[in-house]
Formats: C-alpha cells, structure tokens, sequence
C-alpha cells in the first residue's frame, strides 16, 4: 500500500535521473577489481617506504666507506625532503586535475629508476642527485595512492581500507631493515639500492597494466564517462552502461573544492600542523637511529634491525589503531597513540642510556615504532575524512607537504640534538609526541563511527 501524500517522480525522469557514482560503490561490498585497487596501492606505498629509507640505512655505511661525518649528510636529507615537499604539494593538485593513475604510475617510475641510479653514486653530491629526483617520485606517489584507496572503497570500509593500505608504509620499512641487514654485511650499501629501484620498477609495469582510474574522477567529464561505464560494470555487473552520472554531494558543492573553504579552514591548519609534528618525529628517526645505535656501540646489522623494528611495531599500531578508530570514533584512538610515542621515547632513551642488550633497545623501537608510525599512518583516513572527492587529492597533498617540511626540520636538528647524546634526542623525540597529540586533539572533522562518508 503507498502513501497517497507522498511525491511521485515520473517514470520517464526516473529514467533519467543520473546515477550517483558513490553511492552504487557505498552500496556494495568488494569486488575483485577493488580489491586489486588496494593491492596496487598498497605495493607503490610499501615501495616507497622502502626506498626511503635506503638512505638512512646505508648512511653508517658511506661514513666509513667515504671517510665523511654524519652531519655532511643532513644538506643532502633536507635537500631530498624539501624536493619531496614539492613533489607532493604538485602532484595532489595534478592527481585532481589530470587523474589519480597517471599521476601515480609517473611518480612510482621515477622514483624506481632514480633509485636504481643512487647505486652508481661515487659522493656525496652524485647520491645527492640520485636522491632528489628520487623523492620528486615519492612525493608524489602518497596522495594519489591515498585518494585511489578512499574513493575505490565502500564507505563502510573505507576508514580501514586507507589505513591498511597507509599502513604499508612501515611494511616497507621493516621489510626494508630485514633486506638491508641481509644486503649491507654481505653485498654492501649499493645492493640495496639497487634491490629497491628494481623491486619498484616492476611495481610501477604492474600498475600500467592493472590500475584503473578512480571513478570519482571519471564522472567529472562526460567524455570519459563511457569509460566510467565499463568500469562501474566491473564493480557492479548488474550495472547498466547507458546511465547518466554524478557524484557531488550537497557539501562538496558548498565546499567548492577549495581546502581553505571557512567550513574546513580550521581543520586544514589542525591537520597540517599534526602531519608537521608527527613526520618530524618519524623522520627523526628513519633519519637518525640507525646512526645512534651505531654510534652506542652496536653493530650495523643491529641498527638496521632497530629501524626494521620500529617500522614493524607501526604495522601493528596502524591496525589497532583504525580498529579502535571503528569503535571509538577517530580522536581518542589517536591521542592515546601520540601520548604513547612519548612514553615509549623516553623508554628507549632509557634502554639506550643504561646500555640494555641488543634485543632490548630493538624491543623498545618496535614499542615505540607501534605508537608513533601507527599514529603516522592513521593521520591519512583522517585526512581523507575532512577533504571531499573534489579536493581529496590536494588535501592529502598538502597535508603531507606540510609534515615533510617537519621532516626537513628533523634532518638538521637530528643531527644536532644527537651530538648531545642518544637521550637527549629521544626525550625531543618525546616532546614532538605531546604537541601533536594536541593538534589532533583540537580537529574538529573526526569521525565518529565507522559508517561516516569520506
């Protein structure tokens, strides 16, 4: 029986009623082709931690090998961050205007081949080359990898899809130790490099093949959208091609695409100043603690177990992490894992200062990696929270373009704080936790339950 009051729409405009492209993914679970989306992405951001982090691991490695000190280094980490920076604040914007894959695949080849090119370098300045066209490539592999991954997925998994595949970061890097440990004691530092570059060459091949665009930058043109048909077909095969599209939402429209629109502006700022802070930490430590253990007295196979063990526990924090997000809404998971960056520094600082075994000090890194680099990864769904299809993309660029800068920052003040000695650079470490557990506690866009739309 139907209610006689209620508004009726014409058969003929029903027909003609253009199909929501988010809401038919929303509505679905995961098809095979969306599953091979994650994988994709998941590989070109396991790859690109890896390869950045071959530096920091081969650095204890060039010192002795080139006869150079540790702080020679810090121009060439700045230069390459910096480099980094730009690459991904222009790459989120192109991902928005030219397309998520191409985009994606550049920047995974770049960085593929320039990685390869790192292990012909016979100084400072040819690595130094190397590196910088490198992280051009990185750069901008994040915000399209992160924008593919939250528009391929249904709403209801959105949230732990992005994470997962974020979460990839630290596999690379504990992948990266295990390789690295193996490589640097029996082939030397230029193996690794060149493990790196090729491993990512094959990824980005594999990518060219495989990786579709993104459908909610498809639906933008309508002379693509034959092309969004057959990809609708192959998410949903019951879909019919001949349908109109659109994808705007009401605040997507009001927003305007802009990342500074008054709505968000707050958050904008918030966010950039939590990625500034929690990529300085990190990266003081990719950067640096291989260095610090070497020079506390442990082997290079050691130091680079401590880096693989800190990207290890960030694997795990990453996944509990988005689990309690699903729960618990996103901002007490988050602070709670930024206050424990804090603990678990001043508890390496402690193994460190007090000469704890081997196992001990890696055991605290995987304590410490679990909080800081799961808190690194889950900054990435929150993003994709706060920005809109239209934006998503620049947002992302921009919020990670702002914490690389806090990766510049930790290239040359590592350095430093280390010449006073392994604790007081990890009680700094400690401090950097605490500020960004108050920019993430004052973001106004966290979700409040698993099913929020991104």
């Amino acid at each position: 029986m139907t209610d006689a009051t209620a508004p009726t729409v014409p058969i003929a405009d029903r027909l003609t009623m253009p199909v929501d492209v988010g809401a038919l993914i929303d509505g679905r679970g995961w098809s095979k082709l969306q599953l091979s989306v994650v994988a994709l992405c998941a590989a070109a951001i396991a790859l690109d931690g890896f390869d950045n982090l071959t530096l920091g691991f081969v650095i204890p490695a060039l010192i002795k090998e080139w006869g150079v000190t540790k702080a020679a280094f810090a121009p060439l980490i700045a230069a390459t961050i910096i480099v980094m920076c730009i690459g991904t604040a222009i790459a989120g914007r192109l991902g928005d205007r030219l397309g998520r894959r191409p985009v994606l695949i550049g920047s995974v080849v770049l960085f593929g081949t320039m990685t390869l090119a790192a292990a012909l370098a016979n100084d400072i300045w040819s690595l130094g080359l190397a590196r910088c066209l490198a992280a051009l490539g990185m750069g901008g592999a994040m915000p399209n990898a992160t924008a593919l991954l939250a528009e391929f997925a249904p709403a209801r998994h959105r949230n732990r899809a992005v994470t997962i595949g974020v979460a990839f970061i630290p596999v690379g890097g504990f992948v990266g130790g295990l390789v690295a440990a193996e490589l640097l004691t029996s082939h030397g530092w230029r193996s690794l490099f060149l493990a790196g570059g090729a491993f990512t060459l094959v990824a980005g091949i594999a990518m060219a093949v495989w990786l579709p665009e993104s459908p909610r930058f498809l639906v933008k043109d309508r002379l693509r959208h034959a092309r969004l048909a057959r990809l609708l077909s192959r998410i949903d095969p019951t879909h019919d091609g001949s349908s109109r599209y659109s994808t705007a939402t009401a605040a997507e429209v009001e927003q305007g695409g802009s990342i500074f629109d008054p709505s968000i502006r707050f958050d904008t700022f918030a966010l950039w100043a939590a990625f500034f802070f929690c990529l300085l930490a990190v990266y003081a430590m990719f950067n640096w603690a291989p260095t610090m253990l070497s020079e506390a007295g442990f082997g290079l196979g050691v130091a680079s177990a401590g880096l693989g063990g800190f990207n290890f526990g960030g694997i795990f924090g990453a996944l509990l992490g988005a689990t309690a997000m699903d729960k618990m809404g996103s901002r007490k998971p988050m602070v709670l894992l930024a206050i424990g960056g804090a603990v678990a520094s001043i508890g390496v600082a402690g193994a460190v200062w007090f000469h704890a075994s081997a196992s001990a000090v890696v055991g605290m890194l995987v304590l410490q990696g679990f909080f800081i680099c799961g808190l690194q990864v889950t900054l990435f769904p929150l993003a994709a929270l706060i920005y809109p299809a239209t934006s998503r993309a620049t947002g992302l660029g921009g919020a990670l373009a702002v914490g690389r800068l806090g990766a510049i920052v930790s290239s040359v003040a590592g350095a430093a704080l280390l010449a006073q000695g392994a604790p007081a650079f990890m009680l700094c470490v400690a401090s950097i936790c605490v500020v960004t557990a108050l920019a993430i506690l004052v973001i106004r866009g966290h979700s409040q339950r698993p099913t929020d739309a991104l």
